[in-house]
């Protein structure tokens, strides 16, 4: 008979080991045939055969890279408020226990139901049994899939989206938001979750641009906006995360910049001063050294057969806290890094050059602390979203990040 002596947390995150272990009282089984399954459609992922070492019972394997694969963090960009995603992966395993002659030596055992998502956990998570408090449930304030401090400030031409992992069993009635105003005032919208096709991952968009339109509200003087999930009680079942809504100083030219987390969720900032650098490749050879012309044109004695530009772009940060430095530094071992077009506010993919931060500590350095970044691109990116015009601040923006300690 097997067993399942070892097996990966009920949610997990794919590029974490996902190691599962299987042990026979049978001593006439030689391998165990695994097969990994989609759970609901049987759908075949991968079959794989495990051999037991000699005078052994048990072998393991580690699926990650399987199920690594198949997840994703789709990427929504469009206005609504919330959109329920594919990307996450349930699967189930079946064991059989298979003699040297191919026969079957252990019936087969299937296991119960897992989930994957597109995320990497560090060690001390999984060591602090933290890996199952990123999904939602009712009777618990579980995480959003973000590593942004659970305060922190968010530019009002800033575009953010905050994921999280919860299905129909969550127990999630509402979305709250919780807006306050400078003039002391503030405003409560109870917004329904709704997931009919019971999706795993979800997005808010948070985006001060596009959420004032689809939640009704105004942004003008707006100074910090709360953002929680509730049961039907009213309970907060997930932390609360707090934007303080900022503008830098008048006249900065900025673009917005995304990046997917190690959480499996976005991350974003609004950088400063964006300087573009073009660089041209060409491939050429040399003609036969004469002389000729015509009409008045000298024929050219080194011609260019082909040619490839690159634009490589520089930008900076606003004065980041400690806090704010060790997140942001993440953003180098991103696989998906975005950055937002002018006009258009579509996410457009670059590659990020600069390979190595150093974490800056103010305590150290004795001043204010700003993440410097390269990155390249194929395209001749428009980044440059807008110099802040002196009467904007003066409608109610006049947070400047430059002096916050």
């Amino acid at each position: 008979m097997i067993q399942i002596t070892k097996q990966p947390y009920t949610y997990a995150p794919s590029q974490n080991p996902m190691v599962f272990e299987f042990t026979t009282d049978n001593a006439n089984t030689l391998y165990f045939d695994l097969i990994i399954k989609r759970s609901g459609s049987n759908e075949i992922l991968s079959k794989l055969k495990l051999f037991i070492a000699p005078n052994a019972r048990t072998s393991y394997t580690d699926i990650s890279k399987i199920i690594d694969n198949i997840t994703s963090t789709p990427i929504d960009n469009r206005s609504q408020f919330l959109s329920n995603l594919n990307g996450t992966v349930t699967y189930i395993v079946e064991v059989t226990g298979i003699s040297a002659t191919g026969t079957t030596t252990d019936n087969k055992v299937t296991s119960g139901t897992f989930h994957a998502f597109n995320g990497r956990l560090n060690n001390f998570d999984l060591f602090n049994n933290k890996m199952n408090s990123y999904f939602i449930q009712s009777g618990y304030q579980h995480s959003f899939l973000s590593d942004k401090p659970t305060a922190s400030y968010l530019h009002y031409v800033a575009n953010e989206h905050l994921y999280f992992l919860a299905d129909n069993t969550s127990g999630i009635a509402n979305i709250r938001t919780v807006l306050s105003y400078k003039d002391g005032t503030s405003r409560t919208i109870n917004t329904a979750f709704t997931n009919p096709s019971n999706h795993k991952l979800h997005r808010l968009n948070l985006s001060p641009r596009t959420l004032s339109s689809q939640l009704n509200f105004q942004v003008r003087n707006l100074k910090n906006l709360k953002v929680s999930l509730h049961n039907s009680a009213g309970t907060a079942i997930s932390e609360i995360r707090q934007y303080n809504i900022v503008n830098y100083q008048c006249g900065i030219s900025i673009c917005n910049v995304n990046w997917i987390n190690e959480f499996g969720g976005m991350s974003s900032n609004t950088f400063q001063a964006p300087k573009e650098r073009k660089q041209i490749e060409k491939t050429t050879y040399n003609t036969n050294g004469y002389l000729e012309r015509t009409n008045g044109v000298y024929s050219p004695i080194q011609k260019v057969i082909s040619n490839r530009i690159t634009n490589t772009y520089n930008i900076t940060s606003q004065s980041l806290t400690d806090q704010e430095f060790t997140y942001m530094s993440s953003i180098i071992n991103s696989r998906d890094v975005y950055c937002e077009l002018a006009g258009s506010g579509e996410l457009y993919p670059i590659v990020l050059d600069t390979s190595s931060v150093d974490v800056l500590k103010r305590k150290y350095t004795k001043q204010h602390n700003r993440m410097i970044l390269d990155f390249s691109s194929n395209a001749n990116l428009s980044l440059e979203m807008m110099q802040i015009p002196e009467v904007v601040v003066k409608a109610g923006f006049d947070y400047d990040l430059d002096i916050i300690f």
